[in-house]
This record gives structure tokens, C-alpha cells and sequence, in this order.
């Protein structure tokens, strides 16, 4: 359920010189690490990162941090349609009040470096600036003026045809034969990249079926590892081999399945005595 938050924090403590990975991360905190205790998760960072405040988000904040303190940040959203489901992601640059303008590295999409956070802020609203100090392992980066670019696939386009082809064609049986695998990869504002495997005991993977939920007409084409398409919020494949066999149908999404319950920050309560004169 905190998966997101975890991967985000372990990434801004690595920035930090702390020699973490999300399970190393998650193991050290224990029962702090979801809901996430930030003061632990700095802790956890062998004195490398140091907590320093959790601010409600605003644009000025924003930008001070990264460009007056020197600062990457982990960012809190949620989703419009519904806020109870937050996500959290690590901003490294940017400047100003428009999206596009900040470069993220997000946790869920397996490319999800160096996106740009407009690609997030047609379906979120962002809620809290969370900000750690500390001396700086990383050297500055210089980034491109088209985030995407990072990516170092050639993903191929998908075709639609005008009529329902799901499932249909020459199948001649869908069993367990072909395995697969569907990830959501990297996305821009209008385009999403999607990572796909597959696997036969009795033959080469020949053909692939890549849809989405608003695109539900897909048309058998030659298998590729990535393919791209328009972003949607499910993606779902299905593979076919040499001999025709065809598997059963895979799927992801662009969202974070799960949600982390809110941390609030411990507070001690201490006895107040008063005295009348």
C-alpha cells in the first residue's frame, strides 16, 4: 500500500548518499513504513537525510525549494475523480506555476524517470510538499527540453481497426501454453508506453492484441516488446504463437492500485496545572 511513497523516499535518500533500496528501506522502518513516519524514514538513512517539514503544497514552496535551497522534494497528489487515492512522486526540477514545467522521477510506471509532472495533473490535484536536507551525493543534471527523450525504447504504434476485434481471429485454443506480461512504461500528456512479454512452451510469439478501455478495438499485429498508444486509464494485451495459440488476457493501469493511509505527525501532550491566586 505504500509502495509509491517508499520508492519515492528511497530515491530522494539516495540523492542524499544513502545506500537504500525500497525493501531495504521498508525492512528498516518496520511497522513505521506504512502509514510513512518521516522522521524514522530519515533515520533509516544512516544520518545521510534529515527531515526538515511537511508543507501544504503551493507552487512558491515549490519552486523555493528546489531552487533557493537546492532541494529535490517528494510531492503528495490525489486523484480528482477520487481523493481518497494519493499517490507520491520526487520532483528534481522546474520553475514557475505550470506543470510542464517540472521534471519527476515517478515510482509506478517502470520508465517513470525524468517525466514531466503536466503528465500527472490532468487526473491529480497536488496536496504536500514533503522536504528532507542533507549534503547532496548526486551531482546537477542537466535536463533535456523534452523529458520523453530519456526513454530509450522504440515502442511501435498500436492499430485500431473500426470494428471490436478483441478476441477475435484465428485462434485455435487459449490456454496456459503462452504467458504474458502488460506494464504500463512511460507516458506523456497524450501518449502512454507500454512494456510487453510473452512466452510459449511450443512456439515463437508471434502476434500481439494491445488495447486500452477508450480504445477497445485493437487488430493483431507483429509482436514487439513496446508499443504506445493514447493514454487511457487500463491497458489490457493478449499473445499469440506460431501455432495459433492464444493467451488469456493481461492488463495494468496508469494508477497506483493501492493508497497509503494518512501519517499524522506524533505529538506529546503534557499535563497543564493552574492555580488560582
Amino acid at each position: 500500500n505504500c509502495g509509491c511513497t517508499l520508492t519515492s523516499a528511497s530515491m530522494l535518500f539516495a540523492y542524499y548518499g544513502a545506500n537504500l533500496t525500497p525493501a531495504t528501506l521498508n525492512s528498516c522502518m518496520g511497522l513505521q513504513s506504512c502509514p510513512f513516519n518521516w522522521m524514522a524514514g530519515a533515520n533509516c538513512s544512516n544520518d545521510s537525510a534529515s527531515w526538515v517539514n511537511d508543507y501544504s503544497f503551493s507552487w512558491q514552496r515549490l519552486e523555493q525549494e528546489l531552487n533557493e535551497n537546492g532541494r529535490p522534494i517528494l510531492l503528495e497528489m490525489r486523484r480528482i475523480a477520487d481523493p481518497s487515492k494519493t499517490h507520491w512522486v520526487v520532483i528534481i526540477s522546474g520553475a514557475g506555476d505550470d506543470p510542464a514545467n517540472y521534471i519527476m522521477h515517478d515510482p509506478w510506471p517502470l520508465g517513470g524517470a525524468n517525466m514531466r509532472l503536466s503528465t500527472r495533473s490532468q487526473d491529480y490535484y497536488f496536496t504536500r510538499i514533503v522536504v528532507y536536507d542533507g549534503e547532496a551525493g548526486c551531482s546537477a543534471v542537466n535536463f533535456t527540453t523534452d523529458a520523453s527523450s530519456v526513454v530509450d525504447v522504440s515502442p511501435v504504434s498500436v492499430q485500431f481497426s473500426s470494428g471490436d476485434q478483441t478476441g477475435n481471429g484465428l485462434t485455435l485454443r487459449e490456454s496456459s501454453i503462452i504467458t504474458g506480461t502488460a506494464f504500463f512504461y512511460h507516458m506523456t500528456e497524450i501518449t502512454m508506453t507500454v512494456q510487453l512479454t510473452a512466452t510459449s512452451s511450443l512456439g515463437d510469439i508471434s502476434e500481439m492484441l494491445v488495447w486500452t478501455d477508450s480504445n477497445p478495438s485493437p487488430v493483431w499485429q507483429p509482436f514487439s516488446p513496446f508499443a504506445w498508444l493514447p493514454v487511457s486509464e487500463f491497458i489490457y494485451a493478449k499473445f499469440r504463437d506460431e501455432f495459433g495459440n492464444e493467451s488469456g488476457m493481461v492488463s495494468d493501469s496508469i494508477f497506483p492500485i493501492h493508497t497509503p493511509p494518512d501519517f499524522e505527525i506524533q505529538r506529546s501532550y503534557l499535563p497543564l496545572l493552574l492555580r488560582n491566586p
